[in-house]
């Protein structure tokens, strides 16, 4: 925001110059500025009434009477986290700030909520479905009294200002409404999706697949000679990672659509694999190995699956390390390498080639 503002500072100072207004657009700036302040102050008198209301619901126990009162909603839309925590009561009582449309008392305790549902969030690396839908209803902003609103209206000189209460009634339910429908709505897929990777083949996955790789990604014998992988990471720079990008997309189109990563990120990751601990534990029941491998050699792979005591079905693709011309359907693609990238195995997906 502070850039925008800049933008439109400059602008229009620029195009002041340019017809000769520069006097109007300093004046517009100056009243602007005069405004601005009596607005805010305006604002300090019905400011501290609500939140002086809301500290007040707070001690006296109405905030926690209101969290037990909607506790079966809650329970409904945050069922990942526990029905005691701390973080049901200031729901509400962010809910409750939204709805009487104090949004700058809901900011911090929104941010109090996040805190505490990280706190309970197992994966510290993503957002929980608890601070999916949160954020999903805070951001909808649902008010029944918009506050804020009528206090900068009545500071403007609205002759009346209450009008702005059933449009912004409508308008907010609608976006609350549809902010939890639609999380939850995700959460379903992404449950299902969980469900079927963690049955690691039982009851309906039929085989896995393997695509372009082995169990070894530093290997001699089954997977990157492990010479070449060191001088890769010892003379790593962009002009390596260019070429190396070359040989895994053989200079097809796909390169340029290719999501660069900063270097930094690319070397860690190549260092991290050095300690890859490989997993046997799957078995797979086809493979399907480029033709022109020239990251992973495929004589390489061959001798990987060809020595496996149960021998995959195994397919030979005319390709190179990623073979995405050859799908008809990129997420066919997404979730055949997924399985090798994460140690999560997908059911056998068919190719179109």
């Amino acid at each position: 925001m502070n850039y925008i503002f800049y933008f439109l500072i400059v602008f229009s100072l620029i195009f002041g110059i340019i017809n000769g207004r520069v006097q109007e657009v300093v004046n517009a700036i100056l009243e602007g500025a005069d405004v601005s302040v009596k607005i805010a102050l305006s604002l300090i008198g019905i400011m501290a009434f609500w939140l002086g209301l809301m500290r007040i619901a707070e001690r006296s126990g109405l905030v926690k009477f209101i969290a037990k009162l909607i506790k079966p909603i809650t329970k409904w839309l945050f069922n990942d986290i526990p029905p005691e925590s701390s973080a049901i009561g200031n729901i509400a009582l962010s809910v409750s700030a939204n709805a009487l449309g104090l949004t700058n008392a809901a900011t911090p305790i929104g941010l109090k909520v996040m805190e505490e549902l990280q706190n309970e969030n197992n994966d510290k690396e993503s957002a929980s479905d608890a601070m999916c839908m949160f954020l999903g209803m805070n951001t909808a902003g649902f008010q029944i009294i918009p506050a804020t609103v009528i206090a900068i209206l009545v500071a403007a000189g609205a002759k009346n200002p209450t009008e702005i209460i059933a449009p912004t009634l409508i308008v907010t339910t609608i976006a609350f409404i549809s902010a939890i429908v639609i999380a939850k709505l995700f959460q379903g897929v992404n449950k299902g999706v969980n469900k079927v990777i963690n049955k690691e083949g039982a009851n309906g996955i039929k085989s896995f697949v393997a695509l372009c790789g082995t169990p070894y990604p530093i290997h001699d014998k089954y997977g990157i000679p492990e010479r070449i992988y060191n001088l890769t990471i010892k003379g790593f720079s962009e002009k390596s990672v260019n070429k190396f990008m070359e040989r895994m997309f053989l200079k097809t189109p796909e390169i340029e659509s290719y999501s660069k990563r900063t270097l930094e990120s690319q070397k860690a990751e190549l260092i991290k694999l050095l300690s890859y601990e490989p997993n046997e534990s799957c078995s797979y029941t086809k493979v399907i190995i480029p033709d022109n491998d020239l990251i992973i050699p495929t004589k390489n792979q061959k001798a990987y699956w060809m020595d496996r005591e149960n021998k995959p079905n195994i397919e030979i693709i005319h390709s190179g390390h990623c073979p995405f011309l050859l799908f008809k359907n990129r997420f066919k693609f997404i979730l055949s390498t997924y399985q090798l990238r994460s140690g999560y195995h997908i059911p056998n997906l068919p190719l179109n080639h």
